[in-house]
Parts: C-alpha cells; sequence; structure tokens
C-alpha cells in the first residue's frame, strides 16, 4: 500500500529503570531494522519513558513499589496522551496500556509467561507464593490487540492455553540475532580466548548464563562434578551474568575444582569474543521464552548443549544436543563429546552455523511491517 499521507506508529518500550537488558535488545534491534526497510504507508517512532531523576533525591533505589507506580498509573496516563491510532508495546509486563487503546487497533509482543507459569508451578526452581494479580490484570487486556506477536510457538501455545485467546490473533514472528555475532579463525580463537588464558590450552572453558533460578546452574555445577575427573583436560566454568555468591557456594557443594571467572555484563564486542573464546555453551533451562544465547553461540562457531525443552527443540532442532535438565547423566555424555570428539564437534558446529542464518532482524522486521501494514488497512 502506498500513500502520501503516512500513517504514525510508535513503539512503545518499558521504563529505562526497569533495566531488562534482553526487552532493550529486542527493541532497539526492532526499530533499527524497520528504519532500513523505509517503509512507505507508515512513519514510525520510538518511545522510552523515563522516572524523572527528582524522584532519586527521596530514594537512592528505585523499590518495587516506586516501579510499580510508575508502571501501572503513571505510564498510562503518558500513553494516553502520547499513543497515536495505532501503536506497538514491546513487552507483555505493560499490555495494560491496551485499556487505553482503540481495541484492535494495536499490537503487543509477548516474550514469555513466566510469572502465571512460575505460580501454577509449571517452571522448576521458581516459586511466585503470591497470585500475580497485576500480571493477570495486564495480560487480561490482551484481547484488545489487533495482534498478538509471540516469539516462539511455545508462547502462542502457553498464551492459549492459560488465557483462551483468539488462534488467529496470534502470530509467532522468532527473535532475530545481530549479524555482529562471527566466528573466529582458529588462530584468531587462540589469541583472543578473552584474555582467560591466552594461547593455553590445558583447559577446557564450559560457558553459562543468566541469573535466573530456571537457567539451572544447579545441574550445570552437578555436570561438571561429575566430568571433571574424568576428562583429558582441565574444565573451567565461566559465567556471564550470573551472581557470585550463589556460585560460590554451588562450587563449595559440589567440589568444582576451579573457581567460577564471572562476567557480570559485557558490551556486544566482548560479548562475541567471550563466546568465541569458550569451547561449549552449557544450557540446561528448565523454561526459555526464546533462548537467544544458544544461537548467539552457535554464530560464533561455539557448538552448544541444551534442555531439551519444547522452545529449544523448535528453534535449535538437531543444531544442539540436547537432555532432560536433570539428567545428568546424558548431559555429561553431550559435554564430553562436544569436548573430546573432533568429528562430533565440528558436525554441531555446522549444523549451528547452518541454524542461525533462519534468525536475522530483518527477517523478523519484514514480517513485523507485515502486521503493521495490516493494521493501517483496517
Amino acid at each position: 500500500m502506498k500513500t502520501n499521507n503516512k500513517s504514525n506508529i510508535i513503539i512503545f518500550q518499558d521504563f529505562k529503570e526497569d533495566k531488562r537488558i534482553s526487552m532493550d535488545v529486542y527493541t532497539d534491534s526492532l526499530y533499527n531494522s524497520l528504519k532500513e526497510l523505509q517503509l512507505n504507508n507508515c512513519k514510525i517512532s520510538l518511545f522510552q519513558p523515563e522516572i524523572p531523576f527528582w524522584i532519586s533525591l527521596f530514594s537512592k533505589d528505585l523499590n518495587l513499589m516506586t516501579l510499580r507506580f510508575f508502571r501501572y498509573i503513571i505510564y498510562p496516563i503518558i500513553y494516553f496522551f502520547k499513543s497515536k491510532e495505532h501503536n506497538h508495546i514491546v513487552d507483555q509486563s505493560y499490555s495494560h496500556l491496551l485499556y487505553f487503546s482503540k481495541k484492535n487497533k494495536s499490537i503487543i509482543t509477548v516474550h514469555d509467561l513466566i510469572p502465571i507459569l512460575a505460580w501454577k508451578g509449571l517452571i522448576n526452581g521458581l516459586k511466585y507464593p503470591n497470585y500475580p494479580f497485576l500480571m493477570y490484570f495486564s495480560l487480561r487486556a490482551l484481547k484488545r490487540a489487533k495482534f498478538i506477536i509471540t516469539v516462539s510457538d511455545s508462547t502462542k501455545k502457553d498464551l492459549i492455553n492459560h488465557f483462551h485467546l483468539n488462534e488467529s490473533n496470534i502470530k509467532v514472528i522468532h527473535n532475530g540475532i545481530s549479524e555482529e555475532f562471527k566466528q573466529y579463525s582458529i588462530q584468531k580463537k587462540k589469541l583472543t580466548r578473552f584474555n582467560l588464558f591466552p594461547n593455553d590450552e590445558s583447559k577446557f572453558l564450559i560457558l553459562i548464563t543468566g541469573n535466573q533460578l530456571y537457567k539451572n546452574h544447579e545441574t550445570s555445577f552437578k555436570v561438571i562434578e561429575n566430568l571433571q575427573f574424568k576428562s583429558t583436560k582441565e574444565l573451567q566454568l565461566v559465567c556471564l551474568g550470573g551472581n557470585k555468591e550463589d556460585l560460590d557456594n554451588l562450587s563449595q557443594r559440589y567440589n568444582i575444582k576451579h573457581s567460577v571467572i564471572l562476567f557480570r555484563y559485557l558490551l556486544l564486542d566482548d560479548l562475541i569474543d567471550l563466546y568465541n573464546s569458550v569451547d561449549c555453551l552449557l544450557f540446561p533451562s528448565w523454561y526459555e521464552g526464546f533462548g537467544i544465547p544458544p544461537l548467539e553461540a552457535m554464530a560464533c562457531g561455539t557448538p552448544v548443549i541444551t534442555s531439551n525443552i519444547p522452545i529449544f527443540k523448535e528453534i535449535l532442532g538437531d543444531s544442539a544436543l540436547m537432555a532432560d535438565p536433570s539428567d545428568i547423566f546424558k548431559l555429561s555424555q553431550h559435554l564430553k563429546i562436544l569436548l573430546e570428539n573432533d568429528n562430533i564437534r565440528s558436525m554441531y558446529i555446522n549444523n549451528g552455523l547452518n541454524s542461525v542464518t533462519m534468525y536475522s532482524w530483518k527477517r523478523n522486521a519484514k514480517c513485523v511491517a507485515n502486521l503493521y501494514e495490516q493494521t493501517l488497512l483496517d
């Protein structure tokens, strides 16, 4: 559809103070890719609210109640005055904003239903003792959306099962990964090793990521405990985004020979260096809405072991070794094979490199733009 009068679509982010890095990556990647498409029929803008600086004069740390006040009271007021006829809300935690949109005029992205599933006892390692009233209040507004984007079939099924939404309004659009995630040459990998052990080939480096309980770090430590005296090299765990105290406690509990190397946060270039420096990503999560780290690792030529939960079967297929997230023996077998069998290792590296070509932000943006156009036509 081509017209000289472009319609306005605003992409609404969560509060900057939420510090939800994954949401920021999703929004920035989508927005930048949409701009590259140079759409003829709509003008897209981005809005992210911030809590006024003077609030910090009364509280050094923004507590939960302050964030909730701004999320559920202040943001709807801002949204009411700032929103256009067509909008895109990019985080299901803010789906209550749909109460202030014209029905069947806006789009929302749902990444996962973790609070709901955890409260129902459906995610190992997570317990929500109190009824998640505010999340239910928000998610019940989803019926007002023209389209609901889910990042996976797994999340789509969760939405249908727990909220009985119209399946035809839910569109699965997989996340992308940045084109900057690339495999280094063998020589560059040896030189880089992220300054962990440059030019030192005496250790296997196994990466784990995240600090949420559903990431299942305890199982990873059990795997290392089971394998550390059977491996041909020393095993060294590296963690991105974990909690040092928790990691130290797990190291002591499972008699891990080497202390975990912890990186709390890395810029993009350093993250790519890290993926290229390790020998394997061990990712036995109990639950994921999508799970980007395995794809990022694969794009860097790093083989991956994951749990066999539905999302990984959906997006990874045969490009990763999988096992039940509680099966220590099977996960240990997989890790030993990937570290010590060059032929199998090469096969999974190649499978991974082929798989990640399916997940680009350009592809994601084209699918989202198509939904924008359908929304504008009505």
